[in-house]
């Protein structure tokens, strides 16, 4: 998915500029049927009777669960302020129009920002190896949030050195892009563990409802955002003095604001760890008792449901 996305950022640029946007759209629109074709005919899903059987809570059942899972809740709303925040993909059509003269260099641009999210999304499984993953997110999101003000006082002027900083910049979106549909996975556990419910499907229609939410708020939110710097409309459209700096402005503080808001959320209110979720796990199996269990975890989360 990470490529798929990437790879539109990139072709973006390309085919606007000779199809316009309407055209463009019918290209991925096509595209996207096609390679979805395959998937119809060759992917299975994986299921079987005993998790049927155990996930089939009633609607007070899925209460309790939301009740108990107050983990769920802190990723969700970090996910959406984390979405808002990740303007990078959607801003590099009006960066390079704006800032860099050409929309093409747009291209450029979204190619810095690919081999970053790529590279960090690649080795996270094995940086989870070593360390638990919330802390590498966070390590991330902090290294992130250094690299967009360094971005900014640094400036565009100079081209490749504006690709270089969008690249180390980006490393914020590899790293939660990645992780929080980890965590979405771990607090399914912990609502099991705390609620007695398994209701990893209430968990998952919550997480496509927030990325959904996220995808659908920030292209308003770009707008606007440039409606408020003078942005003018139009293809050859001369941009009232001001603009440039900005749309550079925005481009480096709006992911600065937004992972340090999400920083500081789950900072203070995500207590879940990686090793204590394989607690829960094996007590939700069955594998442990619940003395066993909650000896383990060391009462950090309190009682286990029943």
């Amino acid at each position: 998915s990470m490529v798929g996305g990437v790879l539109a950022t990139l072709l973006v640029p390309m085919l606007r500029p000779k199809l316009g946007w309407f055209g463009g759209a019918v290209v991925f629109v096509a595209v996207s049927i096609v390679l979805m074709i395959p998937m119809l005919l060759s992917v299975k899903e994986r299921r079987n009777a005993e998790s049927t059987v155990q996930e089939n809570p009633s609607f007070k059942e899925m209460i309790h669960y939301l009740k108990n899972n107050k983990y769920l809740v802190v990723t969700l709303i970090a996910m959406v302020i984390l979405g808002l925040a990740s303007v990078e993909q959607k801003m590099a059509i009006y960066l390079g129009r704006v800032c860099l003269n050409n929309e093409s260099m747009s291209t450029l641009v979204g190619a810095g920002a690919a081999i970053s999210v790529i590279t960090i999304s690649a080795i996270i499984p094995s940086l989870s190896k070593k360390w638990d993953k919330f802390h590498i997110m966070c390590v991330g999101l902090a290294f992130a949030i250094v690299m967009n003000i360094v971005n900014y006082f640094i400036g565009y002027d100079n081209f490749w050195v504006a690709i270089i900083m969008t690249a180390l910049k980006c490393t914020g979106l590899g790293f939660w892009q990645v992780i929080i549909y980890m965590l979405v996975a771990d607090t399914v556990e912990y609502g099991t563990y705390k609620s007695g419910t398994r209701a990893a499907g209430v968990s998952f229609s919550l997480q496509t409802l927030a990325s959904k939410l996220k995808n659908a708020l920030i292209g308003s939110m770009i707008l606007l955002s440039l409606s408020a710097v003078g942005f003018v409309e139009g293809e050859n459209a001369v941009q009232p003095e001001g603009v440039a700096d900005g749309v550079w402005f925005m481009y480096s503080w709006i992911p600065v604001v937004g992972f340090a808001i999400s920083l500081v959320l789950l900072l203070a209110f995500y207590k879940l760890r990686s090793k204590d979720v394989q607690v829960m796990g094996k007590y939700n199996k069955g594998e442990i008792t619940k003395e066993e269990a909650e000896a383990l975890l060391a009462d950090k989360y309190g009682p286990a449901g029943v």
